[in-house]
């Protein structure tokens, strides 16, 4: 029996992957009893020991299950197999006490059947190679390696390559390299699965995929988890204790989700997505971490309910060290534990994974994006307008989920506006050019900003009490909470939306925004971006939150007042109300006339709130209500 796995790489397939590979047992199907060499062969064992277990597994054929009566059990030798080459040519050695190869069979023992390997030679125990296998209640110890790096692949607990595997109740304590592994393209189906020490506990590369529920991992020398190349796992329900080098790792293209699990005692991370890898999941919680969580710059990380408990706030934990993997759902004790986001550092993304799509509270309502929440850092900020450099103090700011437009509001949308609320105050509304400073130019107003604009540009020449009165009539046509967002809540956005401006801006493009030239002051025509001043909303890409425009185009309206440091500010995302002048507020973004650093996920410039300026706009953010927060977590868990 020849398996070629060839199922899509990601989460939600691994059901149907492993129904497609399960194989009916045949009509002739065995069970071959394998006994410890304390018992006699007779009429109830065709095998003995660890000897007779090699040779059961190579006796059996298509559909037989071997059945290993409890005892301890140990390989007399290891068996060489040759493992696939490297693209250099390279051939490598699998050496492992049991080799399964090109057959569906299952392996069911009893309680309290042991392989042990403490004074054997250095091999790997268990090695599944083009073959269906099904493992249910083996014991696994001490498994070392001769090798240390994998010329000879010795010292891994289970090695799937190109194979089925399903494992159950399985223990495998004290491999020196992995614990389970799946290689080329594997499929691992994982449920009960101890590991109460050890090198790296699940470890994928090359295509392999994983799902795994109800694991207890602890005191790794490296990792947990740890996937590579284009793998993928869903992890549900398990416990991940104290690893070295990160519980969750994803590195290269791999993708992680993972739901309703306990960490406690990572270093220098709990979870942590490398390279281009996706991570997503929620209900976790997050115990005695050096650090929650981290992600690379091309990496996208997506995290929700999160929760932080000291280990006492943690009742199941004493239940999960005794044997059993997690007890019910293994939530963290409410009564002790604390909700909290998992925190994003500046410049990083977690991207829209998982969110479902919010429908239009009414018919001239804005598109919105659903926006989870998270931890934003902020505190360094560039005022190059004012002469100024300001930094911080850099504090980590709780945003609480709300939902953003996903374009900046249009000279369509407000005329709608003026046009519905008879409102007929035209803030006075600041123009510059290169050759003139920054000054009120008269005639300009939100229908004439000193160049042709049709309906789908961004509204410009308002002024902040203007943008706000927009929302309030929002809110009456709605009755939902809308409102302008905070400037906490547009850095999370800029940081967590995988532009990747950082604190520099240069990497804002003329192929990613409607930006200007690079010497002031003036708009530039370069690639998509053919516009010297406004842009029609949505004319270049949106980012991963699903919002367009957050660079460039127009700068926007914040709810904040001004202050020059962060000293007093809210440590929520609500915006700031307590500044010596309320007569100044943030705006954020960048323009049609700005380049490089104004464009910075930090970037702030204070503007007079009762006057408009000529490439300065606004979008809204709204609150959820009660019932939409229960139906979001519903949403979630559903997904």
């Amino acid at each position: 029996m020849n398996i070629t796995v060839n199922c899509k790489v990601a989460a939600s397939v691994l059901s149907l992957c492993l129904a497609a590979f399960a194989v009916a047992p045949s009509a002739t199907a065995r069970e071959i009893i394998v006994c410890p060499a304390a018992e006699a062969v007779g009429d109830a064992c065709d095998f003995l020991a660890g000897k007779g277990l090699q040779e059961a597994v190579r006796s059996a054929v298509d559909g037989d299950t071997v059945r290993i009566r409890k005892g301890m059990y140990r390989f007399p030798e290891a068996f060489d197999r040759p493992f696939q080459p490297d693209p250099a040519g390279t051939r490598y050695i699998m050496r492992a006490g049991l080799v399964i190869e090109n057959k569906s069979l299952a392996i069911s023992a009893e309680k309290g059947a042991v392989i042990d390997n403490h004074e054997g030679t250095a091999m790997t125990a268990i090695y599944v190679n083009r073959a269906s296998v099904r493992i249910d209640g083996l014991e696994l110890r001490n498994f070392l390696y001769e090798h240390e790096e994998d010329d000879v692949y010795d010292g891994h607990g289970i090695f799937a390559y190109d194979a089925q595997l399903t494992l159950r109740k399985i223990t495998v304590e004290n491999a020196r390299k992995m614990a389970v592994t799946g290689r080329g393209r594997s499929i691992l189906d994982i449920d009960y699965l101890a590991i109460p020490t050890g090198h790296v506990g699940l470890w994928l590369r090359e295509s392999s995929i994983a799902r795994m529920s109800n694991a207890m991992m602890d005191n790794m020398e490296v990792a947990s988890v740890a996937i590579y190349a284009n793998t993928a796992a869903r992890i549900h329900n398990s416990y991940f204790g104290p690893s070295v080098y990160d519980g969750v790792y994803a590195a290269d293209d791999a993708s992680i989700y993972i739901t309703n699990s306990i960490f406690e005692g990572n270093k220098p991370y709990a979870i942590h997505a490398d390279g281009s890898s996706v991570i997503t999941g929620g209900h976790l919680a997050d115990i005695n971490n050096e650090k929650f969580s981290h992600r690379a710059e091309e990496a996208r990380l997506s995290l929700t309910d999160v929760i932080t408990a000291d280990a006492a706030g943690v009742d199941h934990l004493s239940r999960i060290r005794a044997g059993s993997p997690l007890i019910g759902k293994g939530e963290p004790d409410p009564v002790h534990a604390s909700r909290r986001p998992t925190y994003i550092g500046p410049g990083e993304a977690i991207g829209s994974l998982l969110v479902p799509e919010l429908a239009p509270d009414c018919e001239n309502c804005p598109e919105m994006a659903v926006i989870p929440g998270g931890i934003a850092r902020i505190g360094l900020s560039i005022d190059r307008s004012y002469g100024k450099d300001i930094h911080g103090p850099t504090h980590d700011v709780e945003i609480r989920p709300f939902a953003m437009a996903k374009h900046e509001v249009t000279l369509s949308a407000y005329r709608t506006f003026v046009e519905e609320t008879g409102r007929t105050r035209r803030a006075p509304c600041f123009f510059y050019d290169t050759d003139t400073p920054w000054h009120i130019e008269p005639g300009l107003s939100w229908d004439n900003p000193k160049f042709g604009q049709d309906g789908d540009h961004p509204v410009l020449c308002v002024s902040w009490e203007d943008a706000g009165a927009y929302a309030a009539w929002l809110s009456d046509r709605s009755g939902k909470p809308y409102r302008l967002p905070s400037e906490a809540e547009w850095e999370f956005l800029a940081a967590t939306g995988g532009l990747r401006a950082g604190d520099t801006g240069e990497a804002i493009t003329h192929e990613l925004a409607n930006i200007g030239a690079p010497v002031c002051c003036s708009g530039a025509v370069a690639g998509r971006d053919v516009w010297l001043a406004s842009a029609p909303v949505g004319s270049f890409p949106a980012d991963d939150w699903g919002l367009f425009d957050l660079r460039g185009n127009a700068y926007e309206w914040q709810a904040d007042c001004y202050a020059e440091n962060y000293l007093g500010a809210p440590g929520d995302s609500s915006a700031r109300t307590n500044c010596s002048s309320t007569g100044q507020r943030v705006t954020r973004g960048g323009s049609f006339n700005d380049y490089g650093e104004y464009f910075a996920n930090s970037f702030r410039v204070n503007a007079k709130a009762d006057s408009g300026y000529f490439t300065l706009g606004f979008r809204v953010a709204r609150d959820f209500t009660d019932q939409e927060m229960k139906q979001l977590r519903l949403a979630a868990e559903e997904r």
